[in-house]
């Protein structure tokens, strides 16, 4: 006798928190559930933002190891820039000799 209909959601980011409520209570037996408390919260807005963004894992010893080799390439470009830069002033003050 009921045709069932399919329902969108549209709302603000500022919504964001009733609109979750309501969702759970759909799937609750007695339709009552009960305020969550900031911790949790912000560990579930933190997992959404990392689903949402696929940031890769890294072990800290690899991330570590990744930075410093960076690092001392760059340390090393710096370098011979700077020796490229002090070579090229010699070499212009022997010619103007």
């Amino acid at each position: 006798m009921f045709t069932p209909l399919t329902v969108k959601y549209t709302y603000y980011d500022t919504e964001r928190f009733g609109v979750d409520l309501i969702m759970k209570t759909c799937f609750s037996p007695n339709r009552v559930i009960g305020l969550s408390c900031d911790l949790q919260q912000v560990g579930g807005a933190s997992t959404r933002i990392q689903e949402a963004l696929r940031i890769p894992k890294i072990v800290p010893e690899d991330f570590e190891t990744m930075l410093n080799s960076n690092i001392n390439d760059l340390l090393m470009v710096t370098y011979l820039a700077n020796l490229t830069q002090s070579q090229i002033a010699l070499n212009e003050k022997f010619v103007n000799l």
